[in-house]
């Protein structure tokens, strides 16, 4: 068999007639590989495969509508799907198996599909702590829909709520449990909160403006067993207090599915391992998103997974494409604060202190971290008109001159003409 992007324009038509490319998993990085497929080739047929019974959302957005923020509609607005008769949706109607040498893939139904060419796209599930008393009523997880409907539920009849994990889902799913007054409090284990993303600094001035909203954080502290019989009661620290609460929801990170993959016989380690064409051990078998291991990273941010979709249609299409690696970045709201986080934020370089700029009275934190006059990555709270001048600087290796470094350290501009603005202010309520 050719390898992908040295088949003849015959033979691609002629693979038109065979079975169809199969692409597993519904979410943001399974809906965005069935566009490209469509982009690059609209009269390849392509059947998509999703376990959940809802129509594909906008997962990003499922704490603005926990909260209330949003409508349901506004949940299913930014989900393209092309028109195309070529297209074939099985919603509801999970992969359970993958055989290799058939080339097909059979679904909770028994029903059997064959396929040329196959794409997982199964993204990741909610880690669950091995604690005790993690299976008692009223313990939740926040990942997907039906995780949010659940919620919806409880947040009515909840007195007080405790977030495990002091992340990016943690502290959206405290805010939108907040709504109805109900007491919310995160536990984060590590010393900091965003322990990923921020420095103690940067974490500082968010865990101000967190509290600001009404809800109280407990670092450097983690849950020793969660107290009840039948339902949540409370919860007992490894600092030895007790914590009363009768709900708890378990936002303690995230593992990548790869047991269809593994059952399939396909080369697995943290991810499904893959190669620079986002292929497998298996030529035909492709792994994008979150589910996918590439020169060992797993990338849990939409963007990477976007990138690679594009690296797949593109040789599928007979084109030549690579991947070689994202440079992360995260750029959002965490509880109404703006936070950018491009590049290695965890590093330390030879530059030693990295240059950073602080107004605490407008919530503005800026840091640059350097390594030998190069900006290797970036951490900001609160807006920032530099940020796409920096990212590229990031991307090409650029050196930032002495003269800018003394400027962003006094004023937290690098270049002239910088507009300060802020978004939060710790201070206020």
């Amino acid at each position: 068999m050719p390898a992908i992007g040295e088949e003849t324009a015959a033979e691609t038509r002629r693979n038109r007639h065979d079975p169809p490319i199969v692409v597993i998993g519904t979410g943001p990085v399974g809906m965005r590989m069935v566009l490209e497929l469509n982009r690059q080739d609209p009269a390849c047929r392509i059947q998509l495969f999703g376990n959940e019974p809802w129509l594909p959302y906008d997962r990003v957005k499922l704490s603005s509508f926990l909260a209330g923020e949003i409508a349901h509609e506004e949940i299913n607005g930014n989900c393209e799907f092309p028109d195309n008769p070529q297209i074939d949706a099985h919603y509801n109607e999970a992969v359970t198996r993958i055989d290799r040498a058939s080339k097909t893939v059979t679904t909770r139904y028994g029903n059997i599909y064959p396929y040329r060419y196959l794409v997982i796209a199964t993204g990741s599930q909610p880690q669950i702590p091995t604690i005790q008393g993690v299976g008692l009523q009223g313990v939740y997880t926040f990942r997907d829909m039906t995780d949010t409907h659940r919620l919806f539920a409880r947040k009515t009849r909840s007195r007080h709520t405790l977030i495990l994990g002091g992340g990016l889902l943690g502290l959206e799913c405290a805010k939108a449990m907040r709504r109805f007054n109900t007491r919310v409090t995160v536990i984060e284990q590590h010393d900091h909160l965003m322990f990923r993303q921020l420095d103690r600094t940067g974490s500082s001035l968010l865990k101000r403006h967190v509290e600001t909203l009404g809800i109280k954080v407990i670092i450097h502290d983690s849950v020793r067993q969660i107290l009840g019989t039948l339902g949540v009661q409370g919860v007992e620290l490894r600092s030895g207090r007790t914590l009363r609460c009768d709900t708890v929801i378990l936002a303690t990170g995230i593992s990548p599915n790869i047991d269809l993959a593994r059952e399939a016989g396909l080369q697995t380690k943290r991810g499904i391992l893959v190669d620079d064409c986002m292929q497998t051990s298996d030529p035909c078998v492709f792994a994008v998103g979150e589910c996918a291991e590439h020169r060992g990273e797993i990338y849990g941010l939409v963007a990477p997974g976007y990138e690679q979709t594009a690296v797949v249609a593109r040789r599928m299409a007979g084109q030549p494409a690579k991947y070689t690696g994202s440079i992360a970045m995260t750029s959002l709201k965490v509880v109404g604060c703006p936070l950018f986080c491009i590049g290695d934020t965890q590093q330390r370089y030879r530059d030693g202190v990295d240059p950073s700029f602080i107004d605490e009275a407008e919530g503005i934190y800026r840091k640059l971290i350097m390594d030998r006059g190069r900006l290797k990555g970036l951490i900001a709270l609160g807006a920032w008109h530099e940020i796409p001048r920096l990212r590229e600087i990031l991307r090409q290796g650029n050196r930032v001159r002495p003269w800018q470094l003394w400027r962003f350290r006094r004023t937290g501009a690098v270049w002239r003409g910088e507009r300060r603005a802020s978004y939060f202010k710790p201070s206020m309520g």
